[in-house]
C-alpha cells in the first residue's frame, strides 16, 4: 500500500559458497510515505518526519556481518504511555556495525555511534540467545545480554536540551551548570 520506491537493494549470492552480499539503500524521505504501514504507531505529523539509512550485508554459512547508518529527523509521537502530550522533535542519526554468529547465536553490535538533538552517545554489547555454542564448545542455556552506554563529558544544560520537554515537563524552564558524562554497562 505505499506508493513509489523508498529503497533499493542489490548484491549477488554464491549458492556454492553459501555466501551473499547485500546492499540496502534508503534515501531520504518523508513518513507521510509509510502512513498505511505506520498509522496505528502513535506517529503523527508524518509529512514533517523523514528518515534515510543505508545498510551493507555480508553473509557466509557461518553468519553474517553488517554496517550502515540512519537518520531519523523531526518524529512527533502522540501516545499516553511516552508523555501527557505529543511529543515533537525527535531525532535519531549515527552509523551501526556488527556480527552475527550463527553457532554461537550471537548477535554483537560493535558501533553504535549515535546522536539525539545534538547529544552524542555509543552503544555496544551483544545479545546471546539460548542454544548457542559458548567458547568452551558446551550450550547456553540461558539467553545472555551484555550492554554498554557511553555518554562522553557534555555540559549538563547540553544533556537537559537533548530530552524534548514533553517527556519531562516538571524541568521545564531549568538551568543547569557543571558537565555529565555516563559509561554504564
Amino acid at each position: 500500500g505505499v506508493e513509489g520506491r523508498l529503497w533499493t537493494a542489490s548484491g549477488s549470492i554464491d549458492p556454492v559458497a553459501a555466501a551473499a552480499t547485500l546492499d540496502l539503500d534508503a534515501e531520504r524521505f518523508t513518513l507521510d510515505r509509510l502512513r498505511p504501514v505506520i498509522e496505528h504507531l502513535g506517529v503523527i505529523a508524518y509529512e514533517q518526519a523523514s528518515v534515510d539509512a543505508r545498510l551493507h550485508v555480508d553473509a557466509t554459512a557461518a553468519g553474517a556481518t553488517f554496517a550502515g547508518g540512519f537518520h531519523v529527523r523531526d518524529l512527533s509521537v502522540d501516545h499516553p504511555m511516552l508523555a501527557e502530550k505529543p511529543v515533537h522533535g525527535l531525532e535519531l542519526g549515527g552509523e551501526i556495525a556488527g556480527d552475527f554468529d550463527r553457532d554461537a547465536r550471537t548477535l554483537t553490535l560493535t558501533r553504535a555511534d549515535l546522536s539525539s538533538r545534538g547529544l552524542p552517545f555509543s552503544i555496544t554489547g551483544f545479545l546471546a540467545a539460548p542454544g548457542g555454542l559458548r567458547a568452551d564448545g558446551t550450550r547456553r542455556i540461558e539467553p545472555a545480554l551484555d550492554l554498554r552506554l557511553v555518554i562522553p563529558k557534555k555540559p549538563c544544560q547540553e544533556v537537559l536540551a537533548a530530552i524534548p520537554i514533553e517527556l519531562v515537563p516538571y524541568l521545564e524552564g531549568f538551568v543547569l551548570t557543571g558537565t555529565f558524562d555516563t559509561d554504564l554497562r
